[in-house]
């Protein structure tokens, strides 16, 4: 069974609200309802992100940041890639309004709301247990390299 990993990375900084992201909230009830995919965690605010989304043990990883986050979000990923040799999407504030600078480390960014982007993308990974550019090319609100 194919697991998906989702994370907000959130470095500390005054007024961030100490709340979990609801745009992830809002990605896990749309892979629910509408592809019926429930092996997902969230992985919300741990010390050291790597480790807690290593032990988890995933296929995929999502990770939403905004632009303060950028480089932690980058070097996440980096490690991911590295270490565990998985799938690594971006998504978030940040990328969403400037998908043209997506680090190469990521496979691929969503844009704006992403929830249907994110069960089409779901849809290939599911299927070809890879994301091939050619399988990526039509869905809509994507941006890879």
């Amino acid at each position: 069974m194919t697991k998906l990993v989702l994370t907000n990375i959130e470095t500390v900084r005054s007024g961030s609200g100490g709340h979990p992201s609801l745009g992830i909230g809002y990605l896990v009830s749309y892979l629910r309802k509408y592809l019926n995919f429930d092996d997902i965690a969230i992985v919300d605010k741990p010390k050291d992100y790597f480790t807690a989304i290593k032990r988890l043990n995933p296929d995929i990883v999502g990770i939403g940041y905004c632009t303060v986050d950028a480089p932690a979000a980058a070097g996440l990923a980096e490690k991911i890639k590295s270490e565990l040799e998985i799938p690594v999407i971006a998504g978030g504030q940040h990328i969403s309004q400037i998908p043209h600078t997506l680090p190469k480390v990521f496979d691929a960014c969503t844009i704006g709301e992403a929830e249907q982007t994110f069960l089409e993308l779901m849809k290939v990974f599911l299927k070809d247990n890879r994301l091939e550019p050619y399988a990526l090319k039509d869905i809509s609100g994507l941006a890879f390299h």
